[in-house]
């Protein structure tokens, strides 16, 4: 619809009804009984539009609106902000934020929310514990984010998954694969 998030959070995802997980099969016999199970799931509606910002500017023109041209800085949490827009560039003029938010951001925050749901923590949940200083914690994520590759992240999926859940399924395997590719910006694994 046109809006950068800039600041997606479990806490800004609310379901449109009480969830009850019941014994279904995880094998349907037609994509219109995938289609029924899944209407029964509840709708995740996303809240908490206070750092958002249009990017289809065209459209707000029509409709007559004022835009914020600018969309860089540090807004969201920490945990599920893209790393990349803490990098800084050096103007003669001082300091200014590298990058700006994107889609592609808004989709490293939705990764870490998959990661987040699916393995009960972070993966640098453990390096920021009882850490106060907001610079060295995105220093840490950052060398963290700069460092992941596949394979090390594979290894602490499964583990956490598997931590947390008792086993790690196919399903579990594929969710592993699109957070990587979410977080890490790639078309491939």
């Amino acid at each position: 619809h046109g809006i950068l998030h800039r600041d997606l959070k479990p806490s800004n995802c609310l379901l449109d009804k009480k969830y009850a997980p019941s014994l279904r099969p995880f094998v349907f016999e037609s994509a219109a009984d995938l289609e029924n199970a899944a209407d029964l799931l509840p709708k995740v509606l996303v809240s908490d539009f206070g750092e958002g910002k249009f990017i289809d500017k065209q459209r707000m023109a029509d409709l007559s609106l004022h835009v914020d041209e600018e969309r860089r800085g540090n807004t969201g949490t920490i945990e599920f902000t893209d790393p990349k827009l803490w990098v800084y560039s050096h103007y003669s003029s001082g300091r200014k934020l590298a990058y700006e938010f994107t889609k592609s951001s808004d989709m490293y925050s939705l990764g870490m929310i998959f990661c987040y749901l699916c393995a009960g923590c972070l993966p640098f949940e453990k390096e920021l514990t009882d850490r106060t200083d907001p610079e060295k914690i995105r220093n840490d994520i950052g060398k963290w984010h700069s460092n992941l590759l596949p394979e090390s992240f594979h290894e602490w999926f499964s583990d956490n998954v598997i931590r947390s859940q008792g086993a790690f399924s196919e399903c579990q395997q594929d969710f592993n694969v699109l957070i990587y590719m979410l977080i890490k910006e790639s078309s491939t694994f």
